[in-house]
């Protein structure tokens, strides 16, 4: 997994040749720590189709100004330097494997 910010975005993000995932959170967000370890379990179980990452919003706000987050934990789904969906909130594991191979 990979940890973005606005100085490494252009590259791992928008010039990955898979579809990228981004969890966008912050330190003081339960539910975005409450995601970070079945997320993490997600970057190894679906690394060979596709590239997650997760920055945190604090520490690169022009970047979350960028992607319009409202509202933390959000994920996108990044393809061609386009976000092709979104998906907000934390719910189970499970649920985020359905939406990120949908």
């Amino acid at each position: 997994m990979h940890d973005i910010d606005e100085e490494n975005y252009p590259k791992l993000v928008e010039g990955s040749d898979k579809v990228f995932i981004l969890k966008a959170g912050a330190t003081w967000c339960a539910p975005c720590t409450a995601s970070r370890g079945p997320f993490t379990e997600l970057a190894e179980e679906l690394k060979d189709k596709f590239v997650l990452g997760e920055m945190d919003i604090d520490k690169s706000p022009n970047l979350g100004s960028k992607l319009f987050i409202r509202s933390v934990p959000a994920f996108f789904k990044i393809k061609n330097k386009e976000v092709i969906d979104q998906k907000i909130g934390w719910t189970t594991k499970d649920d985020l494997r359905k939406w990120i191979l949908s």
